[in-house]
């Protein structure tokens, strides 16, 4: 295990689309009275369930074999606010599919970036640029995830506005409720996260740590409606890069980015199916994600 910088997916996201087992315990009357497909948004909040299997050091075992695979599972949230209402489509996320984005990752920018507590190999997940002057807020102290009556996980708020899981048992169950207390970002009550899809793996490319800009990646699709696949890897020119590619089997770099230029070489790092709900009140989106990883770490780095 080692201490790297894990950037929470900030996702000005949301889903009107699939069906939610559990009636919605915190009805807004009715977000949309224009009728136009908006909602006026002040503030946005995420959570992220990730289920995956990840590399560990196991300096124990021959050095023939330095990692080995667990199933590891972790929360993450993150609350904010826009510096004035924004009128946001019912599903802004159909507007992201099939697209990338490209950030920098110069020491510099490595230096500017909050840090998480030291968990076990996970990506490097960039900020998705949504605008500017967004500020972190609170939504309490702690956040609860229960099943069922009996408490699951805690995320507590650590220093830099973010909210990690306190402990995660290796598989989350199905019926997983999330309660927020309430701040600066109002209360909800047992919002159900949606289920988690089956372990998710990518058939192509064969070697994901040498893409180019020919590469297609493809995977068997999933029937619902409310789910994304994320790809995220890097360039050799130092860049990286997050996809949101729609859930329909294939996926290639869009001809208007870095990627696709003649000579690109790169690698992917993790890809996950995420699974999408929404809840709306008091022009607050609160977007609870859940998804299965799978990472592809560069062994030719492994000491």
């Amino acid at each position: 295990m080692h201490r790297l910088f894990l950037l929470l997916l900030l996702l000005l996201l949301t889903a009107c689309g699939g069906n939610n087992p559990n009636p919605n315990p915190n009805p807004d009357p009715d977000p949309d009275p224009d009728g136009n497909g908006l909602v006026s948004t002040s503030q946005i909040g995420i959570l992220l369930l990730l289920e995956g299997y990840v590399k560990v050091e196991a300096p124990e075992i021959p050095v023939e074999i330095p990692q080995v695979e667990v199933k590891a599972t972790y929360a993450f949230a993150n609350f904010q606010a826009f510096p004035k209402n924004q009128d946001l489509p019912l599903d802004p996320l159909s507007q992201v599919f099939d697209t990338c984005f490209v950030s920098d990752v110069s020491a510099a920018a490595l230096t500017a970036q909050q840090t998480l507590p030291e968990l076990p190999e996970l990506p490097e997940l960039p900020t998705l640029p949504i605008g500017e002057g967004l500020t972190p807020i609170s939504a309490g102290s702690e956040l609860s995830m229960n099943t069922g009556s009996s408490l699951y996980t805690k995320l507590l708020q650590q220093e830099n506005g973010y909210y990690v899981s306190e402990t995660m048992p290796d598989e989350a169950p199905q019926d997983l409720k999330v309660s927020i207390p309430g701040s600066d970002f109002p209360a909800f009550e047992a919002v159900a996260l949606p289920q988690n899809v089956a372990d998710f793996s990518l058939s192509s490319p064969a070697d994901k740590l040498a893409l180019t800009s020919e590469t297609t990646f493809g995977w068997s699709t999933d029937s619902s409606k409310d789910t994304f696949v994320l790809l995220i890897g890097s360039g050799d020119s130092g860049s990286r890069f997050t996809c949101y590619a729609k859930d329909d089997g294939s996926f290639n770099f869009p001809s208007d980015t870095l990627m696709a230029e003649a000579g690109f070489m790169g690698k992917l790092e993790g890809a996950a199916r995420i699974r999408y709900l929404s809840e709306y009140k008091d022009k607050s989106m609160f977007i609870p994600m859940h998804g299965s990883l799978e990472m592809y770490p560069d062994t030719s780095v492994i000491p």
